[in-house]
């Protein structure tokens, strides 16, 4: 069984340039490896420019293979994407993008939009 290395970034580090070179290195290797996008919707400060306007499609265009979780709280759907991006991975990098709560299930951190986050 191949080993497997997984990365988790949120969706805010996007908008970064060294989240853009990783992922544009990655995208010409077969490393075993998935990286899990945490998509709370929210970022400090809020994503402007290109990246807002293509949204998501990037990681296709750059030729990364790309699993969606709509459901990212929820464990049963969380295992099966884990598993299946985990199979994917030995052929290159996998992105699992999780939509996610900001701070759900605590209130002081869900209902300010920088504390806790």
């Amino acid at each position: 069984m191949v080993a497997v290395v997984v990365a988790v970034v949120g969706d805010g580090a996007l908008g970064e340039g060294a989240s853009w070179e990783a992922l544009n290195y990655l995208a010409g290797t077969d490393l075993p490896l998935v990286i899990v996008l945490a998509d709370n919707g929210f970022s400090i400060p809020p994503t402007v420019g290109g990246i807002r306007r293509i949204g998501w499609r990037f990681f296709a265009d750059l030729g990364l293979d790309y699993l969606p979780c709509s459901e990212g709280h929820n464990i049963a759907q969380l295992c099966t994407i884990f598993e299946e991006a985990r199979r994917r991975a030995t052929d290159g990098p996998v992105v699992v993008h999780l939509k996610i709560e900001k701070g759900r299930g605590l209130l002081c951190a869900a209902s300010h939009p920088y504390k806790m986050h």
